[in-house]
């Protein structure tokens, strides 16, 4: 079972779609681990927000854009918080000239990722979450 809310903090045009990201949320979550049950919150926040939470939980002063936690107290349920910068997915989808739509998904998926134990702090850990990623972004799900 899935459980998800989406919370876009920013007064702007995109409106993430509930049915596709709980498609992607689920398959990811329910094909990398063994959770049985997935109660999430997908939090779209500006730059300056998640720059706060990420010096404040990790002490590091960079902007990103996406971090995860995971609030689950046993193996068997998935509590989550996934916060999406709009300002870093805007500006990378600009970058590397992407849909808005498409970046978007990436990171939520990355997001997910993470929560289902990948990590992506040495090089050989990068390739393959890029590599994952890639997996999941190939799926015929579209998010907006």
């Amino acid at each position: 079972m899935i459980n998800l809310e989406i919370i876009n903090d920013l007064n702007n045009k995109f409106k993430l779609l509930k049915s596709p990201t709980k498609k992607i949320v689920s398959n990811i979550i329910f094909n990398e681990s063994k959770y049985e049950n997935i109660l999430m919150s997908i939090i779209i926040v500006d730059d300056e927000y998640l720059r706060t939470l990420k010096i404040k939980y990790f002490d590091i002063d960079v902007f990103t854009d996406v971090i995860t936690f995971n609030l689950s107290d046993n193996k068997k349920d998935l509590e989550a918080e996934i916060y999406i910068s709009w300002d870093r997915v805007n500006d990378n989808a600009k970058k590397f000239e992407q849909q808005i739509e498409n970046e978007i998904k990436r990171v939520i998926i990355h997001g997910c990722l993470h929560l289902v134990g990948f990590k992506d702090f040495t090089l050989e850990e990068k390739k393959d979450m890029i590599k994952k990623e890639q997996e999941y972004m190939n799926k015929d799900i579209i998010i907006q």
